[in-house]
């Protein structure tokens, strides 16, 4: 019977990882520095080769309009020598600016004024009850939500007492993206415990 090498080297990686939960020991931090090590060592060779595709070559093709992104990546390397250390603040306070601006308005807009305004906007039906009263709900715990945010008005009488189902709209939420979460965890665990019996051959890989 063939060995799967590819296999082989999956299943001792998983073994020697999971062997962290018994006991530190040497095998788990061999393969934790040879997992961080190749995928630094991936990401750096990847990133090399996209600033060669993207900016080095197409400038040397004549491409000048993207010269200065060029030279604003090359900025970057400023962090390797203290008199140098300064040119980093440029291209890193565009990078976090642009970045946080795009996810800010495309966060805001998906999450909140696109569903709001399809809420609002539909917010009765009368041929589909079950969809008039999730528009009417979805609709509820964002200004619920959002009172609990204002602190500049005190917290008491009718305006509290909203607040407070803003606060359980939100521990609610919260709850349900780590139930999620862990979720997809356990999926991960139990695929990883189903590759270790079809490896062993104590579980067939017919089976669904």
């Amino acid at each position: 019977m063939a060995i799967d090498i590819p296999s082989l080297i999956a299943f001792v990686i998983t073994i020697a990882i999971w062997s962290a939960m018994f006991k530190d020991n040497v095998a788990f931090t061999f393969m934790e520095h040879t997992v961080v090590g190749l995928m630094t060592g991936y990401t750096a060779a990847q990133n090399i080769r996209t600033f060669f595709d993207s900016g080095i070559n197409p400038v040397l093709a004549g491409k000048w309009i993207i010269l200065p992104a060029v030279i604003l990546g090359f900025l970057y390397y400023g962090r390797f020598s203290k008199k140098t250390l300064f040119l980093v603040r440029w291209p890193l306070a565009l990078t976090a600016g642009l970045t946080s601006a795009s996810a800010i308005s495309g966060t805001v807009y998906a999450y909140i004024f696109q569903q709001v305004t399809e809420s609002v906007n539909n917010l009765v039906l009368f041929d589909n009850p079950y969809l008039t009263m999730n528009n009417i709900l979805t609709l509820i715990c964002f200004v619920t939500s959002l009172i609990y945010f204002i602190f500049t008005i005190e917290h008491k009488g009718t305006y509290g007492k909203v607040a407070t189902i803003g606060r359980w709209v939100l521990m609610i939420t919260f709850g349900v993206n780590f139930a999620m979460l862990f979720g997809s965890r356990i999926a991960y665990l139990t695929d990883s415990i189903r590759f270790l019996f079809e490896f062993l051959g104590i579980m067939s890989r017919a089976i669904p």
